[in-house]
Formats: structure tokens, C-alpha cells, sequence
């Protein structure tokens, strides 16, 4: 998180049952991006997490486990359930997912290739990383804000 998770979750309205991110335009198996997930303690946020979890159990048992598995699984759960289960998607500026120019994100999910790639996202990494050293030689407590 960039910023306060606090921030993302009271932007979700109190009816939303699951809160996730959606790349309408994907392919299937990349759509739903299952690097954040919010779940109001609704007996449909359940239901959607269990019809998840038992997709995946499903492959993993009959070893079919495939990459993107964990995205397939929300993608088959969405389609299956949109109708009975209130879901909102993340903004492309609340959680980006290839767009790392906005500095006022609360969290960035960084996928595949651009993990490698010189953007934002890595040069705060190293940012992060670096003062992390320089706490830890110094003894100082692991927490820190980057501004």
C-alpha cells in the first residue's frame, strides 16, 4: 500500500459484499486481478469466496492447476454469481494495474512484465528497500512513511 488501506475500503459503500478489480478488456484469464480483494462479512461475500476457493480445489485436485488459476477462479465465480452477490469494482486510479504515473494511488498491483520494467512502482520499491537497510543499520523500529 501506498497510502492508508483506510482510504480504499471507506470508499466502498456498506452494501458491497466483494470489492475487486476488473480489466473489462483482458482476456479472461486476466481480467479480475486477484492481488487485492475486499470482502464485506456478508453471508454473499462467502458464497463468492467459497465458489472461488472450490474452483481452485477442484484443479488443484484433479491437477489441472494452470497459471492464473487464482484469476480464472474469480473470473468463473464472477460470472457464475454477478447476479446474487454485490460487487464493485476498483478505479483504474485507486488500484492501478499498468498505470503507475498517479502518485496519489493507495495501492499499486503490479503485474507479469512490469515487474521488470523501469516505472514508478520499481523506483519506489527501491526507495522502500533502501530505507529499510538503512533502518535496520541503524536499529531503528521497521515501520517508515515515504511522502
Amino acid at each position: 500500500f501506498r497510502k492508508s488501506p483506510r482510504l480504499l475500503f471507506e470508499s466502498i459503500e456498506s452494501s458491497v459484499d466483494i470489492g475487486i478489480s476488473y480489466c473489462e478488456n483482458n482476456p479472461m484469464w486476466d481480467q479480475f486481478p486477484a492481488a487485492l480483494i475486499y470482502s464485506n462479512s456478508t453471508e454473499k461475500a462467502n458464497k463468492f469466496l467459497s465458489e472461488v476457493s472450490q474452483f481452485v480445489m477442484q484443479n488443484l485436485k484433479a491437477k489441472s492447476e494452470e497459471w492464473f488459476l487464482d484469476q480464472v477462479a474469480l473470473f468463473i465465480s464472477y460470472k457464475k454469481l454477478k447476479e446474487d452477490v454485490n460487487i464493485s469494482f476498483f478505479t483504474e486510479s485507486q488500484v492501478p494495474t499498468i498505470n503507475f504515473n498517479n502518485k496519489e494511488s493507495i495501492i499499486w498491483v503490479v503485474v507479469n512484465e512490469l515487474k521488470k520494467q523501469k516505472n514508478l512502482y520499481n523506483i519506489y520499491k527501491k526507495e522502500l528497500i533502501n530505507l529499510f537497510e538503512t533502518s535496520i543499520r541503524k536499529e531503528t523500529p521497521k515501520t517508515f512513511t515515504i511522502n
